[in-house]
């Protein structure tokens, strides 16, 4: 089963874009893919099995589940950090998580230094197995420091984006109507509601960035959307749109 079928069984935090049909292959090309690798591999071969139901049932309430972020911009990047923030993770389970971590990124060639850090004093401590201070740790930084798959990714375009932003793109740019988990639609179509964009309709949807936080909470920040962001994931999606049409495929997929 290629990537983007499994995207569509789940409601996902963000949706893809891509050629409806094609057998992608995993992309690896960026730190975002290797994020997604991870995190995948994580939750299906040990989250899930060191965690009772129940425990998940509970993490997921209170927000504690396992979370994986890119550090920064990196996620764009072959390279950087990828954050897994473990806050109310058993502490004493975070050495398989370290162990499970550096196997599957080994097992793809990839190279990664491990730190455990506080948000106490944001210092790092270097993790060997033992943490003096086990009930501090909050987060463990993944820190890649080669890609050899940078590239090398041979599959037809495709985008990412927030939940947020792809609904914005599809239904009240180009009008197609999504179900929860998404939609796929017709490649003409698109091209179709594409050219008959009207570019001043982008400025309804622009949105400034804010900044938020919350006691005891890491700092959110909303980058906001700008006619020039708009443009530009239009552009994307008219690429992926174009690839299908002139490939012999007759649907994109966002989920």
């Amino acid at each position: 089963m290629s990537w983007y079928k499994i995207a569509k069984q789940t409601k996902k935090a963000s949706m893809d874009v891509y050629v409806e049909g094609y057998e992608y292959s995993q992309k690896l090309d960026k730190l975002l893919d290797l994020m997604h690798y991870i995190e995948n591999k994580l939750n299906y071969n040990l989250f899930n099995k060191i965690l009772s139901p129940e425990k998940i049932k509970q993490l997921h309430s209170i927000g504690g589940y396992p979370q994986f972020e890119p550090d920064g911009m990196d996620g764009f990047e072959p390279t950087g950090t990828i954050n897994l923030y473990v806050k109310d993770f058993p502490q004493d389970q975070l050495d398989k998580v370290v162990s499970a971590a550096q196997y599957f990124f080994g097992d793809i060639g990839v190279d990664v230094d491990v730190r455990a850090e506080t948000y106490r004093d944001s210092q790092g401590i270097a993790y060997d197995g033992t943490n003096p201070q086990p009930d501090d740790v909050r987060v463990i930084r993944l820190i890649v420091k080669n890609n050899p798959h940078f590239g090398k990714d041979k599959n037809p375009p495709s985008l990412n984006m927030s939940n947020r932003n792809a609904r914005m793109i599809f239904e009240q740019l180009l009008n197609f109507n999504m179900s929860d988990t998404g939609g796929t639609f017709d490649v003409w179509q698109v091209l179709d509601r594409i050219d008959k964009l009207i570019p001043y309709r982008m400025e309804e949807f622009e949105r400034d960035t804010s900044v938020s936080q919350e006691p005891g909470k890491a700092t959110m920040i909303d980058i906001g959307v700008s006619t020039d962001y708009m443009q530009e994931r239009i552009g994307q999606v008219k690429e992926i749109a174009e690839w299908a049409r002139d490939n012999g495929y007759s649907k994109i997929g966002v989920y």
